[in-house]
């Protein structure tokens, strides 16, 4: 998919949904992207494209927050907040042999409220990418 692509269909589709990221958890050798930076690289890109060519006012958009460790999270939110959008994604569950860990869900949560972002008008919504566990929902509770 591209940019294009992702927002034309979302528009048409949706009322609610995130800008077209490139997740952390998906780098390796056997995957689609090699590193953090081209990750961080293609959805600065998305963020900008979403942001210029949004045309269904209706919709709301979500800014993405990916990384796998603390430091990774806020050089991301460094790079994609100047995108105001209507909300925020958390995402890039960090998996340790095979155990998914909620650290980065709390670093994210950490990092928009340390920075005023659920405090903003424009912010509305924030969603957590593959949180669907007891664990997880008790943790966020």
């Amino acid at each position: 998919y591209t940019d294009k692509i992702a927002l034309e269909w979302s528009e048409k589709n949706g009322d609610i949904f995130p800008i077209l990221d490139r997740p952390t958890w998906n780098i390796g050798p056997d995957k689609p992207f090699k590193t953090y930076k081209e990750c961080l690289d293609l959805t600065i890109t998305s963020a900008k494209y979403y942001f210029e060519n949004r045309s269904n006012s209706r919709c709301s958009i979500l800014n993405v927050l990916q990384g796998h460790t603390r430091h990774q999270i806020a050089e991301w939110y460094k790079h994609l907040s100047p995108y105001q959008f209507d909300g925020w994604a958390i995402g890039g569950l960090f998996v340790d042999r095979g155990i998914k860990r909620l650290r980065n869900i709390i670093d994210g949560i950490s990092i928009l409220l340390t920075n005023g972002e659920l405090e903003k008008d424009n912010v509305k919504y924030v969603h957590f990418f593959g949180v669907s566990s007891l664990e997880a929902i008790i943790y966020l509770e």
